[in-house]
């Protein structure tokens, strides 16, 4: 009896570790996630960076707490990656610039004014941004989610 007591701890404890393994292969995982202040929430800097030194996709997910105490969410591809000084930022594709609209669930373009959104966000736990034609850019302080998919580019500590 406790041979087979013994033999289900094991078996259960491998089957555990097994699953929690597979949960972080094939596809989009959370690698590294910082505050608005740029300080560590959850995960690893160095993951990101090695992902980003190997050419892994990276995605990243912030959100903006809107004048109405509403909040948006946003998640797209970073398209262009940099490290500077031990901090990793990333640009994200142009956009036409949203309006949303407050008190309902709506978000319209801005076709009128063609404007353009740029932004650049940092695991520093600033986005810069700026429309096409203007020479200001905003700074907002934003939490910072990091993802990056590891089914077409594993994280291999011994590539690097």
């Amino acid at each position: 009896m406790y041979r087979m007591l013994l033999l289900s701890f094991f078996f259960g404890m491998a089957f555990i570790a097994c699953n929690e393994k597979q949960e972080n292969t094939g596809g989009w995982y959370l690698v590294y996630e910082n505050n608005s202040a740029g300080k560590k929430v959850t995960g690893s800097k160095d993951d990101l960076k090695k992902a980003i030194d190997q050419g892994c996709p990276v995605r990243l997910a912030w959100t903006v707490n809107l004048s109405d105490s509403s909040q948006i969410r946003h998640l797209t591809d970073a398209s262009f990656l940099s490290v500077h000084v031990d901090e990793v930022f990333a640009q994200v594709e142009e956009i036409v610039r949203q309006i949303p609209q407050r008190k309902k669930p709506m978000i319209n373009l801005d076709t009128l004014h063609n404007l353009k959104w740029h932004a650049i966000i940092g695991t520093t736990g600033e986005m810069r941004s700026t429309f096409s034609g203007t020479e200001s850019n905003r700074v907002k302080k934003v939490q910072v989610k990091w993802y990056i998919n590891d089914k077409d580019c594993p994280l291999n500590s011994n590539e690097l």
